[in-house]
């Protein structure tokens, strides 16, 4: 057998993309074709780059009804960078080339210049010999000189085969978002997933995390089904944008969103196991086993310690109590990703993205009005939720509305703000600033932003802050996020949030030119797809809380 190997990013797929497969099988060069989707690529920025796993159901859906070709996820499923040499050995050592197989490389005529350049050029020239798609025309003599010298060089012999000219291009797709010569699944999955915003979430994220993503996304490629994996990647896309609005961390959003379902296809017995180790109360009902479980799983299975995404993933189902603001992220994420097609969903992302307590309130309270129109017990944990937002945004009401501080505040929001600038400042903080918020969103009136010059030094002046409040004034704070990395600590005291940072991740992601010109736009896109005839409203007990 012929096994023709077309590798790419397919960022997104396109005609171009298309030509190439349906014209080497056409050549009669080879028999059967493997479309590979890079996984993390060493020539490309991966910053950049569609996710993997979204990359390869796109190309999946493209080529669906394709004869002779399939789409394998060799390299989506290794965490190292994907090069072919390494490839195409692991074709070999995994048997799904024999060793009477022949493996054929198809590449456009750029590949030419370029392919000296790879890992190990030698090793992968006898190993598949090239299969170079050429336009129609006479080919430049500098295309040709090219070729002469590379079969000198490695002992090789380079074959054409005939395209359709397309000129097509999937940076300037990309770039200006015209979807329309796509094939229509792609249309479809691009559209149904929201990719390829105005404004990338994955631009937010430090190198680190990205990185994070994609090793983590290739051990879920194999745990999850697709539309858990495709689930997984657009609430953590879109935690990842409310952070970034709503002023938290994005990369504990994005890791949270990623993981926060990692324990929901395992055997209920072993979710049972775990949950126990995670929760010493009763165990939720089986649908809702894998929020306790994945906590330990997290844990386990990708070494997560920070508290804050444990909890947001506890928490992700029902909610609880004084939940944090990643935690409401996760929460509303979950429900309200792309690929969520209910009716009624429109306004709750819309207030999302402005008012995050509100959309956490609205959001609870249309899970427990269904629970009720199917006469069915509301969570404890969702109860204690919606009825805690729901008291502290009456109180905070009252005191705004008679000008009086909170009950357990000695001094009003401003001057409180400026006490703790002074204690930043005292204890040798770097550019503390302080930012008015409250026009732009609910989630607190202030903003106070500083920089330590360590760890060690960012986690005393969090300690200070936190000592001398309660101390002096009796001000407690609501919860702190952070702490386990060290490098951005916040201190949430409610109409207050205390944004700690190392210098590095205070400049990459400038909170202060954030909210001091505007916050990002959000840019979700409905998927309008054709829908069933009995569209549901909201989802049930069991969808929307998983």
């Amino acid at each position: 057998m012929r096994y023709g190997i077309f590798g790419g990013t397919f960022d997104p797929f396109h005609a171009g993309h298309l030509s190439m497969i349906t014209g080497a099988l056409a050549s009669g060069l080879v028999d059967h074709i493997w479309v590979i989707p890079s996984g993390y690529p060493p020539k490309k920025d991966a910053h950049q780059l569609t996710l993997a796993p979204y990359r390869f159901y796109m190309t999946q859906a493209a080529l669906k009804n394709v004869p002779n070709c399939q789409v394998i996820p060799v390299e989506i499923i290794r965490p190292q960078i994907s090069y072919t040499v390494e490839t195409l050995r692991i074709l070999r050592e995994e048997s799904l080339a024999g060793p009477d197989d022949e493996l054929v490389m198809i590449y456009g005529t750029d590949i030419l210049f370029e392919l000296e350049s790879w890992y190990h050029p030698e090793i992968l020239l006898k190993e598949a010999r090239l299969l170079i798609a050429r336009r129609p025309g006479i080919l430049h003599q500098e295309t040709l000189t090219k070729v002469y010298e590379l079969e000198d060089k490695f002992k090789i012999r380079i074959s054409f085969f005939p395209i359709e000219g397309v000129n097509v291009s999937s940076f300037e797709i990309r770039r200006t978002r015209d979807f329309s010569s796509l094939l229509l699944p792609v249309r479809q999955f691009i559209k149904k997933h929201a990719l390829y915003p105005v404004d990338n979430p994955l631009a937010y994220l430090q190198e680190n995390t990205h990185r994070m993503l994609f090793e983590y996304g290739t051990i879920l490629f194999l745990e999850l089904s697709r539309s858990r994996l495709l689930h997984s990647l657009n609430v953590s896309l879109l935690a990842v944008r409310y952070a970034v609005i709503h002023g938290v961390n994005p990369d504990a959003a994005a890791i949270a969103g990623l993981l926060h379902d990692c324990a929901k296809e395992l055997s209920i017995s072993r979710q049972m196991s775990m949950a126990r180790q995670t929760d010493e109360r009763t165990l939720p009902e089986n649908a809702l086993l894998h929020a306790p479980a994945g906590v330990q799983y997290a844990l386990e299975h990708y070494r997560i310690k920070d508290k804050s995404i444990l909890s947001a993933i506890r928490c992700h189902t029902t909610g609880r109590e004084e939940m944090t603001s990643l935690e409401k992220i996760i929460y509303l994420a979950d429900k309200l990703e792309p690929a969520r097609d209910y009716e009624d969903l429109a306004e709750l992302r819309a207030l999302a993205l402005t008012d995050l307590d509100a959309a956490t309130i609205a959001c609870l309270q249309a899970v427990k009005d269904s629970f009720i129109r199917k006469e069915t017990a509301f969570h404890p944990d969702s109860s204690l939720a919606l009825e805690s937002l729901i008291n502290y945004r009456k109180k905070k009401e009252t005191a705004s509305s008679q000008d009086i501080p909170l009950k357990e505040e000695k001094m009003d929001t401003l001057t409180i703000a400026q006490e703790i600038v002074k204690i930043l400042d005292d204890k040798k903080a770097v550019d503390v600033e302080l930012i008015a918020v409250g026009e732009k969103t609910s989630l607190a009136d202030y903003f106070v932003v500083a920089s330590g010059t360590s760890t060690t030094h960012i986690k005393a002046l969090s300690d200070e802050v936190e000592y001398v409040l309660k101390n002096d004034h009796k001000i407690y704070v609501d919860h702190i996020e952070g702490l386990s990395t060290g490098r951005w600590v916040l201190l949430d005291f409610k109409d207050i949030i205390v944004h700690i940072f190392h210098p590095e991740d205070r400049a990459h992601y400038s909170l202060e030119k954030l909210w001091l010109t505007k916050r990002p736009e959000g840019s979700l896109e409905e998927d309008d797809e054709a829908k069933n005839d009995e569209s549901s409203s909201m989802p049930s007990d069991e969808s929307i809380e998983d």
